[in-house]
């Protein structure tokens, strides 16, 4: 099978890209030895940070939504009406109807009332309350746009920013991709910050609340070290094409921008306690396995 398509264009007047020096950098021993301590011990590490897992909690608007509940003080709020409001409402429309139907006999004592007539009167009651609640609503969510605009938690639509950040990556991405192919070094895109900038894609187009979208901000949340390394050392020598280096910056910056706007955002993009390893553990440990079993096989001559 010919791949010379993906690794020709590789720059081999740079040593470190290719080369009998970049081949021979380690040796095969060393390599297997490597492979046979760290990857059971990232296995077992894995596993142990798996058992020990936090359940995933993120803040969440209720679906039964009538009247604003303002925050005392600040202005702004969320829209939420919970079931026990419902029973009680209940409970209340039906001691209300049966005080106010009570029947009365000819000697002017209090009948028992007739429950056709309670379930009639109690039917047109609730029906005039839910018309009730729902104008409420309207008038609710068209005052008060904070609380209109929370419920994009609920898969409804983003933030401008949000779909601008998502536009700017895609693009971007797009770009290296189509670099990668015209140099012939399609290689180059199983690098780790590529992977990270395909979950963060992920993260932006997600809308809808699911605790996977948690959990993979999080794992990728462990991989920013690698934009910071991307910048202190950077690897442009290897690009020749115009605003191919360029590319490789912005692709970086917008790397480092995205989860601080997604950390801003709150909801499903939240982290966890200052004193929970678990999630570093996992994510190094998927590092581990990428490394030292998919990218080392692929680099074998």
């Amino acid at each position: 099978m010919y791949l010379g398509w993906a690794y020709d264009g590789v720059n081999a007047s740079v040593p470190r890209n290719t080369g009998p020096e970049c081949a021979g950098f380690l040796t095969p021993s060393q390599k297997l030895v490597e492979s046979m301590i760290l990857l059971p011990l990232a296995a077992i590490a894995f596993k142990l940070a798996i058992a020990r897992l936090k359940p995933i909690t993120f803040r969440r608007n209720t679906p039964f939504i009538s009247t604003p509940n303002l925050q005392p003080g600040t202005g702004s709020g969320t829209l939420g009406f919970r079931s026990s409001s419902i029973s009680h409402l209940a409970s209340s429309s039906n001691h209300n109807l049966q005080h106010h139907y009570q029947r009365v006999g000819p000697s002017g004592h209090h009948l028992e009332p007739d429950h056709r007539e309670l379930l009639l009167q109690q039917h047109h009651h609730r029906r005039s309350s839910s018309v009730e609640y729902c104008s409420c609503h309207r008038c609710a969510a068209s005052h008060h746009p904070v609380a209109a605009n929370s419920a994009a938690l609920d898969g409804e639509a983003p933030s401008w920013a949000k779909q601008a950040l998502l536009i700017t990556m895609t693009l971007t991405i797009g770009v290296e991709l189509g670099f990668k192919f015209a140099t012939r070094t399609v290689i180059y895109i199983l690098n780790p910050c590529h992977i990270t900038t395909m979950l963060q894609i992920y993260l932006l187009a997600c809308n809808k609340p699911k605790k996977s979208t948690t959990a993979l901000f999080r794992i990728q949340m462990m991989y920013l070290n690698g934009p910071l390394l991307a910048f202190m050392f950077p690897e442009t020598d290897s690009r020749a094409a115009a605003l191919e280096a360029a590319i490789y910056w912005i692709q970086h910056a917008l790397m480092v921008i995205i989860p601080i706007y997604l950390l801003r955002t709150g909801g499903v993009y939240n982290m966890e306690a200052v004193n929970d390893y678990t999630w570093n553990t996992i994510a190094y440990s998927a590092s581990i396995f990428y490394h030292f079993v998919f990218l080392q096989i692929v680099a074998i001559d």
